[in-house]
């Protein structure tokens, strides 16, 4: 009978024992399920930023993607109708390291001419015309010549 008891009690203890590891399992499991359940909403945010990501960096030019930008304004010529001749682009120094200034030429009838401005107004990129001056491009013909500095405030230097 003492056997038995010792061996109930023997029983108890180890059942009471892997009782508690399992607890201590379960508890860990339920954890990782969590962390698991977190990470796979940070990918989905991840995921999702990407595409905002790629948007502002899109608004950004470097010197990798100017051609871009040059691209553009050949595309607003084309558009509006005007003839485009891009003189420079010359990248700001100093405190004005974020800016690059670059120099055109349209020319065209007024009203091609606004439209190529408007264009480039509402393009994606941060700038502003600095310089601006229209002159007839000859005598006797309504096509004018506008030239025209454009200052870009999105550009980022090469690391």
């Amino acid at each position: 009978m003492a056997l038995a008891c010792f061996v109930a009690v023997l029983l108890y203890r180890n059942i009471r024992i892997v009782g508690e590891e399992v607890l201590i399992a379960e508890r860990s499991i339920a954890s990782l399920e969590e962390q698991e359940r977190a990470i796979i909403q940070n990918r989905k945010l991840l995921d999702a930023s990407s595409d905002i990501i790629k948007d502002i960096e899109s608004v950004f030019l470097s010197d990798d993607t100017f051609v871009r930008f040059i691209e553009m304004l050949e595309r607003f010529a084309g558009i509006s109708g005007v003839v485009l001749e891009t003189r420079s682009a010359e990248p700001a120094s100093g405190k004005e390291k974020n800016k690059t200034v670059v120099k055109f030429e349209v020319r065209g009838e007024f009203g091609a001419i606004s439209r190529f401005f408007i264009l480039l107004d509402e393009s994606v990129y941060s700038g502003m015309i600095e310089d601006l001056r229209i002159a007839p491009a000859g005598k006797g013909t309504n096509i004018l010549r506008a030239q025209a500095s454009f200052v870009i405030f999105s550009f980022t230097q090469a690391l």
